[in-house]
């Protein structure tokens, strides 16, 4: 009886939500003058966390709906009360003059060094916020690494139609111009031969000193830069003109999916790769904020400052951290394995897989855009698609033109995100 009861009273607390009228504090637009009853304001978190509850029943493509391991947020309950800082940069540190959460922040960024073929004696890390921190602190090593040949006039950026907007951001910040080229219309990626002939003309106007973003897992679309080849061509393109280039790889959204959905994953491997990024709070299980951005050591030189309060330099851009995210990041790790996050790959693939089949009974005319090793697809359309569908499963998109090698295409591009694992 007890327990049923409970029960019910489980499910009706789900949708529960007390509105604003009943608590005027949360109303007033000004600085409160006294305190209010925690009664009132522990309501006030009921209220959100029905809410958010709510609208996690609500199916979203659109969204990354990452729910966190159990062992995660175990991390997070036991720790938070503490409220470690990680300020510094812990990679630089040997593991034995380390403990606590530096500890487990040095720990994690070896091991992720190790998954992507990297050697500890060349490159470090630290934990940021996510991609766009990780961004801005690659194309800041960029830029500074690229002024010991050039002045800052001679530097650029390269993106296309599909690079992340933070890569525009962080060169407004980083006062650096910022260059498109096209997409290649079968790959949904850089098109090389289009890169080239963008360099080349940049070259003519007198830039030395190229940042290139690429991508593993463009947001709307999931689809994969080649990084061989075009780490190939800059060095071919480096040998024939005076120039110098800083290529770094966005894998935020796919860094924990391509090392277990393809072989030979090894991006650390190649000598033209300066950086690469991934964010745990996307496919990694872990609560926001949690991304990594991993880098060659020799680079730090070139952004390091001294504090005087601190026991090394600073060489992030957050400076105060916290060292709770790091354990939650090296719990799931642990608890995962390669064996696990393979499985949860399969799984997000398996479902993305079925998803395409539907839409391909549905809608004919609709470009369907599946990087087969990704979690994430983009459906590419001249025209809406209908609300109900859009309804049903949270898609959403901006009609918007696309440069391709061959022509420009006006469309509307819904992308869908496939998260599925069993804890």
């Amino acid at each position: 009886m007890r327990t049923g009861i409970k029960t019910l009273y489980n499910k009706i607390r789900l949708y529960v939500t007390y509105p604003d009228r009943l608590l005027k504090a949360f109303n007033s637009h000004k600085f409160p003058s006294y305190g209010i009853s925690q009664w009132k304001i522990r309501l006030k978190i009921y209220s959100l966390r029905n809410y958010l509850n709510s609208i996690k029943l609500v199916p979203n493509l659109n969204e990354i709906r990452n729910t966190p391991h159990p062992l995660a947020l175990k991390a997070w309950n036991s720790l938070l009360p503490y409220n470690p800082n990680n300020i510094g940069n812990w990679s630089t540190f040997k593991q034995s003059d380390l403990d606590g959460t530096q500890k487990a922040e040095w720990l994690l960024i070896q091991a992720m060094i190790d998954l992507y073929g990297g050697s500890q004696s060349e490159w470090e890390g630290y934990v940021t916020n996510g991609a766009s921190d990780s961004n801005l602190y690659a194309m800041w090593l960029g830029r500074n690494s690229l002024i010991n040949y050039f002045p800052i006039e001679k530097i650029c950026v390269l993106q296309n139609d599909l690079t992340h907007y933070s890569v525009f951001k962080s060169s407004n910040i980083l006062n650096l111009k910022i260059y498109s080229t096209q997409i290649n219309s079968q790959t949904w990626t850089y098109d090389i031969s289009s890169l080239k002939k963008t360099i080349e003309l940049l070259i003519r106007k007198d830039y030395r000193g190229f940042i290139i973003p690429l991508t593993n897992g463009y947001a709307q679309t999931g689809t994969n830069d080649n990084y061989k080849k075009i780490t190939q061509m800059m060095a071919q393109l480096k040998k024939i003109y005076d120039i110098q280039y800083f290529i770094f790889i966005d894998a935020a959204l796919n860094g924990l999916v391509l090392p277990f959905s393809t072989k030979n994953f090894y991006p650390l491997k190649d000598k033209n790769i300066s950086s690469i990024n991934v964010d745990f709070h996307k496919f990694g299980m872990v609560p926001f904020p949690c991304g990594i951005v991993l880098y060659r050591k020799n680079l730090r030189k070139s952004i390091q400052l001294h504090v005087q309060y601190l026991q090394d330099y600073d060489s992030t851009i957050s400076g105060s951290r916290s060292g709770v995210s790091p354990v939650s990041a090296l719990m799931v790790l642990l608890a995962l394995g390669k064996t696990g996050f393979s499985n949860a790959v399969q799984l997000s693939i398996q479902s993305k897989n079925e998803f395409i089949k539907q839409v391909e009974k549905k809608f004919k005319k609709v470009e369907i855009i599946n990087d087969e090793q990704s979690i994430t697809i983009g459906l590419a359309s001249k025209n809406p698609l209908p609300k109900e569908f859009l309804n049903s499963t949270g898609l959403f998109s901006r009609k918007m033109t696309y440069h391709f090698e061959d022509k420009d295409r006006k469309l509307f591009i819904y992308k869908a995100t496939f998260i599925k694992y069993k804890n």
